[in-house]
This record gives structure tokens, sequence and C-alpha cells, in this order.
């Protein structure tokens, strides 16, 4: 796990002095579920190290966080929320630990997915990829 320490700046204001919020980033990894998954089969994509303080976890259907590719936001604080975004299909779903489910695959599902987890003063980004065998 590689760990990189992102801050808010500290200022001064008007008078009032704005502590600094630390918020560290870590990088996971993913695993995929088979490894190489054949079309029409399901595959699901585990972020590790998923602890009870994740508040929430975003996929991407993309090596980055381009809001355009957002399959969804979920919301584990609370009840449960799900947020479709743009590249969600219907076929993805989540599991309470942030894992991902995609159903009846098709060869367009091939490519890299990026999942944020968010937490109290921590950050968790993973990356997988994997290739829709035919």
């Amino acid at each position: 796990i590689q760990k990189a320490a992102a801050r808010l700046q500290t200022g001064v204001s008007g008078g009032t002095h704005v502590t600094p919020v630390l918020k560290d980033l870590v990088v996971i990894s993913v695993t995929v579920q088979p490894l190489n998954p054949l079309q029409s089969w399901n595959v699901t994509l585990q972020p590790m190290d998923v602890s009870k303080d994740i508040l929430n976890c975003n996929w991407y259907r993309a090596p980055s966080t381009d809001a355009s590719k957002l399959i969804f936001n979920f919301i584990r604080h609370g009840p449960p929320d799900l947020n479709t975004g743009q590249a969600y299909t219907g076929r993805e779903f989540i599991y309470y630990n942030c894992s991902m489910l995609i159903t009846n695959l098709l060869s367009n599902d091939s490519g890299n997915y990026t999942v944020i987890l968010n937490g109290p003063r921590i950050t968790r980004t993973g990356h997988t990829y994997f290739k829709v065998q035919t």
C-alpha cells in the first residue's frame, strides 16, 4: 500500500484561524473474480481494505475519476443509498463491502475501473483492468 498525504491549506481569514484538515490518500488493490471472465458471465470487482469507517464508495468505468464515467456512488452510512451515473448500464450491482458485480458481461465491459472509498480523514483509491474473453 502506498500512502500520500493530501492537505488542505491553512489560512487566516477575517481574524479566524482555519484549522488544517489532514486526509490520507491510500492506494489499495482491487481483485477481479474470475480473472478471465467470458462474455455473458458475471464478474466481481472487490476493493481490499474496506473498513467499517468507509462512508461511501464511487465506481468509475475509467482509469480516472472522470464524472462522465461514474457508474454509481454508494452511500453506506445511515440508510444505504445508491446514486447512478452516466456509465451505469443496469447490469452493475453493489455490495455493502463496496464490491461491484457486473452481470451478463459484454465485450465492451473490458477496460479500466476505478473505485474511490471515502471515510473520515481517509480516502482510498483502487484501479483494475479486465478483458472479457470471447
